[in-house]
């Protein structure tokens, strides 16, 4: 929708352990120590297992994926296009948001007293 802020600086990802995965009947909610989180509305991609958010039927189960995240530190984070967020995790997952081409937004990022709408 609105793609990533050229200017967002990226380490704020950096380091972030997954301490909680909130799977609801729309939309997934990763919490990271230190008051970052991201609400997913969107396509994702764990490690080439891509879960379709367009296919609300098996959204909450695919969900169940994002699990084995837990307890990971993120180790690197990179922007590819104008709003795909790549994370990559220490346990050599790397987890893919993609930014898709509707009205709603794609994911939110809030980190502290900011919010990014994607």
């Amino acid at each position: 929708m609105y793609g990533l802020p050229k200017d967002l600086d990226l380490t704020l990802f950096i380091d972030k352990e997954l301490i909680q995965v909130v799977i609801g009947q729309d939309k997934t909610i990763l919490n990271f120590y230190d008051n970052l989180s991201i609400n997913i509305s969107c396509d994702f991609d764990i490690s080439g297992q891509k879960t379709f958010y367009s296919d609300i039927s098996t959204f909450p189960s695919s969900s169940a994926g994002l699990v084995k995240l837990l307890g990971q530190k993120i180790v690197n984070a990179t922007k590819q296009g104008k709003g795909d967020l790549v994370l990559t995790l220490s346990n050599d997952e790397v987890l893919t948001l993609f930014e898709l081409e509707d009205p709603y937004e794609s994911y939110v990022i809030t980190h502290n007293t900011s919010t990014i709408v994607v």
